[in-house]
């Protein structure tokens, strides 16, 4: 069976693996969830707290009396000025500049938008991976709220060994003629191989006729 919306067929067992693998990567890819199941992607997993000291507005005292130096400061629109005298007061002739960032509150937002998205994007990895399998398995894997862990669970646990796969291949042709002959999942099936083991494939010759 396969699911209706994903298009992908449901992996059962090991002897579905390659085949359901070939699937289910192209259509992580098409969702943008493949560079999260392989680690590519790094989400934010823990909701910014706009009360950590990082996002809190930092100052840096810097000694000049050169009005250069004053006038390209003051130029930073996210940069407070305030001069102040070698005593502490208030001055017009600095001997000393207070910088004041003021991008903090920026850097939050910056942080928490990344961390939605992050969300977002787990749970369509998420989603995409409990359509993709049978019922039993589902119920496998659903305290593993990860789905990179999830992913990683059907990888260990369905995926046959290169010998058995190419065993069930070569067995598949000798059982096949040119009549029941299908050539774009015979295809598919060497791809997946291929796709799953980082292997260059092989070629075999058609069926008997």
């Amino acid at each position: 069976m396969s699911d209706t919306n994903t298009g992908i067929v449901w992996l059962v067992s090991s002897s579905n693996f390659v085949d359901w693998h070939h699937t289910f990567i192209r259509s992580a890819k098409d969702k943008d969830v493949w560079d999260l199941l392989i680690g590519k992607y790094k989400p934010i997993l823990t909701e910014p707290d706009p009360d950590d000291e990082k996002y809190k507005p930092q100052t840096v005292t810097i000694s000049t009396e050169d009005k250069d130096d004053i006038r390209v400061i003051s130029e930073h629109r996210h940069l407070s000025l305030q001069s102040t005298s070698a005593s502490g007061a208030t001055t017009a002739s600095p001997t000393s500049i207070v910088l004041r960032d003021n991008t903090a509150f920026a850097r939050f937002q910056h942080d928490h938008n990344e961390y939605k998205e992050g969300q977002k994007t787990i749970e369509a990895a998420r989603a995409l991976i409990e359509s993709a399998v049978s019922p039993f398995i589902a119920a496998l894997i659903r305290n593993k709220d990860d789905p990179v862990e999830a992913y990683k669970f059907l990888q260990e646990t369905y995926k046959p060994s290169e010998s058995d796969a190419y065993v069930d291949l070569f067995q598949e042709r000798k059982d096949t003629t040119l009549r029941n002959f299908n050539c774009e999942r015979w295809y598919l099936r060497q791809q997946g191989l291929r796709d799953s083991r980082g292997s260059p494939g092989f070629r075999w010759g058609l069926p008997r006729s």
